[in-house]
């Protein structure tokens, strides 16, 4: 039992660390996170993967890589100046209308008014 949990705790860390730096490379380069890319980079399906994720996770791939996409963009939206639709590109969106509207699905509201609220409490 013991040994069941603990291999279950490695495998999401794995997994997390997986996540965290495929994200990483996609801020650095700019470019749009894709399921179908970290399974390539992982060596796996993507079937299998998307499979194996919500067993560990609890959420599917494509939410977990989002959830943390649209905390690093709240983050630059609250730390940085930077223009929304550089944001869209450092957060690994790709372009500004998907960004504003998975961000808007998220928080309630848009990036500009999260962005306005942070700010100024501060």
């Amino acid at each position: 039992m013991i040994s069941r949990r603990a291999d279950s705790a490695a495998q999401r860390q794995r997994i997390e660390r997986a996540i965290e730096l495929y994200l990483r490379d996609c801020y650095r380069l700019r470019t749009v996170a894709r399921v179908s890319e970290l399974a390539q980079n992982l060596g796996i399906s993507r079937p299998y993967l998307s499979r194996m994720v919500p067993a560990v996770l609890g959420t599917s791939l494509r939410e977990a890589l989002r959830r943390r996409q649209l905390d690093h963009a709240a983050s630059l939206l609250a730390q940085t100046r930077l223009p929304i639709h550089e944001i869209a590109l450092r957060a690994a969106f790709g372009h500004q209308g998907t960004f504003f509207r998975v961000f808007r699905k998220a928080f309630g509201e848009s990036p500009d008014t999260y962005r306005s609220k942070v700010t100024n409490c501060e």
